[in-house]
């Protein structure tokens, strides 16, 4: 909310005077507080000037207030939409759904291929996310932000997932014996 005097009589007769004396403002505000892209931003400030277009003009003592709230609200509901429909970085399902043999491989490196891709499925889904993510390149911090933990949590969880593998690997070795 705004701590803000009440409008004076003369200031922004209308909507339209207030929405053009105040966009740009509002929009690096918005960009600068909120850390949103200009496209974002506009999104939102669109949805709060919308908003307030729709309330009786006269009725609003601090128009920048009453707009600064509005905007807060759609950055909310903004964000809680982007989490809602984030798709994991990484999606299992996506990355081992059939990888391509080179032409230059041999039939017994395709098996091979084909048996780690089949021990990767048997992991848990978590740990086949964290471990694609590490072979796929991704930074530290952006594997831990995808799982909401630590950088130093995700060492661990990737030291248990390579742990699994590798005793998978070595009980199918010995199985072949």
């Amino acid at each position: 909310m705004s701590h803000e005097a009440p409008r004076a009589q003369d200031e922004w007769a209308s909507f339209e005077e207030f929405f053009g004396a105040t966009y740009s403002r509002f929009l690096r505000r918005a960009m600068r507080r909120f850390r949103l892209s200009q496209q974002d931003a506009e999104d939102v400030l669109q949805q709060a000037y919308t908003e307030t277009s729709m309330k009786e003009w006269a009725d609003i003592e601090s128009p920048e207030g009453y707009f600064w709230d509005k905007a807060l609200k759609r950055f909310l509901d903004f964000n809680r939409k982007r989490a809602s429909r984030r798709e994991s970085l990484c999606d299992p399902a996506e990355r081992f759904g059939e990888w391509p043999a080179s032409a230059t491989s041999s039939p017994d490196n395709c098996v091979a291929l084909a048996h780690l891709r089949d021990q990767i499925r048997s992991l848990p889904e978590n740990d086949q996310r964290l471990l694609m993510m590490k072979a796929a390149g991704y930074e530290k911090r952006q594997q831990a932000e995808e799982f909401g933990i630590t950088e130093g949590n995700r060492r661990v969880r990737l030291a248990r997932a390579r742990a699994k593998l590798s005793k998978l690997r070595d009980s199918d070795v010995e199985g072949q014996k």
